[in-house]
């Protein structure tokens, strides 16, 4: 697999901010307003993915700390899109 070259700055217009990704999280939970503080957008999560990931292979992507799933949104989001065949475990601790 040949690398990607990622940049040192990436701006919120190409990978999103907290404030889109709470409006994402809302959209798909419209009666539980803030369930997470600071969920990560998808768009940034599918950018890791183009630099870490490719299509053509079988990533498991582990994530330790899911929290609202982003991860996962991500991963099945991208798969859709490039025809990816990424798969993920995520893992989230109880909390109150």
């Amino acid at each position: 697999m040949q690398g990607v070259v990622a940049q040192t700055i990436w701006l919120w217009s190409e990978v999103g901010h907290n404030d889109e990704a709470k409006k994402e999280v809302q959209s798909l939970f419209p009666d539980s307003p803030d369930i997470f503080q600071t969920p990560k957008p998808t768009r940034l999560m599918r950018k890791i993915l183009t630099l870490g990931t490719s299509p053509e292979s079988e990533d498991i992507v582990l994530d330790f700390f899911a929290g609202s799933g982003t991860t996962g949104h991500a991963i099945l989001d991208q798969n859709a899109s490039d025809d990816g065949n990424r798969r993920f475990i995520l893992v989230q601790l109880p909390e109150p």
